[in-house]
């Protein structure tokens, strides 16, 4: 790689100008979110001469870069602003900016994962270069439509079911939404996936918004481009409420201007069924990972 064409580490406010323009560039992949974790993460931006073309972050364990943890479903390649470019320029630079990445990263460390954003279809180079796939997916829910065209019609039906029973919806806590949230994992048999701590780091340096009705609640984050529902708990289930509280949760979205919401994945069957509910368009998005025998 000539000196035209480089890779570097990049300082915070570099990455997040590039995060905030770039078509992947979601709150997954801000410092503000990578710092929730408290561990040692690495910044990579890849240089055409001048420009910044595009970057790659990762969690750094020994000789792991990871890109996809507990409540994080992508990070990935973020590519700079391509929104002048003809679609095939655009990918052009796709595929280059992933080139480099692949060689680089497969360089320079023995276990490597790369989750990338739905919005970054093309995985070809990570095939070419060994990685091997694990496809994943979300909805994502165009709210600027009536909701009676994206509301399934059980969703539909436990949604005006609490509207009779006169359930509000309201502003809630942290605090609040991890009572709900711990109750649901013990009804479960199941603890938790992460500790108190970073729900409240959540709370306090990521724009959200929590609400509650009836015993379930959401956390909803938002960026600049969508909106995400992050988590979700219910001390009850099949009440209806957390499909009331999360459609109540997307109207206040749109009221704020929000146009669209990432429902954050939709992989396991029960999860997936309850978010089809909210008729969102279904999205791929790759998994690639490769392993190194040779460091």
């Amino acid at each position: 790689m000539d000196n035209k064409q480089q890779i570097r580490e990049l300082d915070k406010e570099t990455w997040n100008n590039l995060v905030g323009v770039s078509e992947q560039g979601s709150i997954f992949v801000t410092t503000k979110w990578l710092d929730l974790y408290q561990e040692p993460y690495v910044l990579y931006g890849y240089y055409k001469g001048n420009e910044l073309a595009g970057g790659l972050a990762g969690f750094v364990e020994g000789d792991k870069f990871i890109n996809m943890k507990q409540l994080t479903p992508f990070m990935g390649i973020v590519i700079g602003d391509v929104s002048s470019r003809k679609y095939t320029s655009a990918m052009s630079l796709h595929s280059e900016v992933a080139s480099r990445f692949t060689e680089f990263l497969s360089d320079k460390f023995a276990s490597i994962q790369v989750a990338n954003h739905y919005t970054f279809p093309d995985i070809r180079q990570f095939l070419w270069h060994g990685y091997t796939p694990q496809i994943k997916y979300t909805y994502v829910v165009d709210i600027t439509q009536d909701s009676r065209t994206w509301l399934e019609s059980d969703t539909r039906y436990e949604i005006n079911k609490c509207i009779k029973a006169c359930i509000d919806v309201e502003v809630d806590t942290m605090q609040g939404f991890l009572e709900k949230y711990k109750a649901m994992w013990e009804r479960k048999g199941m603890e938790q996936p992460l500790p108190d701590d970073f729900y409240y780091r959540l709370a306090k340096n990521a724009t959200n918004y929590i609400y509650q009705a009836d015993g379930a609640g959401v956390v909803i984050l938002y960026d600049n481009k969508r909106a995400y529902y992050i988590l979700g708990a219910s001390i009850e289930s099949g009440n209806g409420a957390s499909s009331y509280c999360l459609w109540q949760a997307i109207k206040e979205s749109y009221s704020f201007g929000i146009r669209e919401i990432d429902l954050v994945g939709c992989n396991d069957e029960k999860i997936g069924l309850f978010k089809r509910g909210f008729g969102g368009t279904l999205k791929p998005y790759y998994l690639m990972e490769k392993k190194n025998e040779n460091i």
